[in-house]
């Protein structure tokens, strides 16, 4: 009969039956964690429906192809809680008196997502306090200016973590 390398006895169905059951005892219990923090973080859905998507993919092209073409750019920022969105047209002017709505989507979680209206201020551009946890986040914003075709652009953010602070 083989030795064990434990203390000199026999290798015994018992021996074989724990190393067993730890083996995948941990093979289970990495799989559950694993699992765990793959429900709470974002699910990877991009469109609700894969088919009716890929029926209209020519007309969002010619559309996207159009929002291209026009030469718009957005600036997003956030800071100390307050989301900032400056607005260019495609001569560089400012964009004012537009109706904006910004899509805040968490690029990890999708929980926070959240739509708001930008209202314009007083020193130019649009904003607005918002809650937003700290990460990276994408703006979809969608202006609607007067007597102008609406235009939309993605843009991506980071929220800065929020400083701690001592009243010491």
């Amino acid at each position: 009969m083989s030795q064990s390398l434990f203390r000199g006895g026999p290798f015994t169905g018992r021996h074989m039956l724990i190393i067993m059951v730890l083996f995948f005892g941990v093979v289970i219990s990495v799989n559950l964690t694993l699992a765990f923090f793959a429900s709470q973080s974002w699910t990877g859905l991009v469109v609700k429906n894969s088919y009716v998507a890929s029926q209209n993919f020519e007309k969002d092209r010619a559309e996207r192809a159009a929002q291209i073409a026009r030469d718009w750019d957005a600036h997003v920022s956030m800071k100390d809680d307050f989301l900032a969105v400056e607005l260019k047209d495609g001569e560089g002017r400012p964009v004012e008196r537009a109706k904006v709505t910004a899509e805040l989507k968490g690029v990890m979680f999708d929980k926070d997502d959240q739509t708001v209206v930008l209202p314009s201020l007083p020193e130019g551009g649009y904003g607005l306090p918002v809650d937003l946890h700290a990460g990276a986040w994408v703006a979809k914003l969608t202006v609607e200016p007067r007597g102008v075709e609406p235009w939309e652009g993605s843009y991506r953010f980071t929220v800065p973590p929020k400083a701690s602070r001592s009243d010491g």
